[in-house]
């Protein structure tokens, strides 16, 4: 469902009535991988593994080229298997990854001039806008990434097209750097 409210009174319970954006949505795999791919895609570490196997792999290769006719010839594949590693994406080991993170529990978020509160039937969390390193615009999702390297993950569809740029605009207004994908 969606819900969009610029709200104020003594019945929120935020900052005396500052709630200024609330949506309700339950997430999907799919809005965890779309948000996950960006959010991780381009981790330091992640690439550094990648570059490993890629220069493993390929001096594998190399090694078995450089030889006379040997019984290491076996090898090349175990390289080509590395190479592969490093380069395909590993978009089905993330989709299981976010699988199990799938709850089917209806969410709701307050966005508010204060931060960000979200709660579950089975949790809450509230994140001032000071713990925030980076917002992730995808083709799915609104993504927050905290700077403990949590991510919030609001898909685009719990919004309207108004509340959406009104997000936008207190993310930029609160000095977060945004990433548009």
């Amino acid at each position: 469902a969606e819900l969009f409210a610029v709200r104020g009174g003594t019945d929120d319970s935020r900052d005396g009535g500052a709630v200024m954006i609330e949506a309700t949505y339950v997430l999907t795999v799919d809005d965890l991988v779309d948000a996950g791919k960006e959010g991780y895609g381009d981790d330091r570490s992640i690439t550094r593994f990648r570059a490993q196997w890629l220069a493993v792999g390929i001096g594998m290769i190399a090694i078995v080229l450089t030889q006379k006719p040997s019984a290491l010839y076996w090898l090349m594949l175990l390289g080509m298997f590395f190479i592969w590693i490093a380069i395909a994406y590993p978009g089905r080991r993330l989709r299981d990854h976010f699988q199990k993170s799938v709850t089917n529990e209806q969410i709701v978020a307050q966005i508010d001039e204060a931060g960000v509160t979200t709660a579950s039937s089975t949790s809450r969390t509230e994140i001032r806008w000071e713990g925030f390193r980076l917002m992730l615009d995808t083709r799915l999702t609104l993504t927050l990434l905290t700077i403990g390297n949590t991510m919030l993950v609001f898909p685009k569809r719990a919004f309207t097209e108004q509340s959406r740029e009104e997000f936008r605009r207190l993310v930029i207004e609160k000095g977060i750097p945004s990433k548009t994908r």
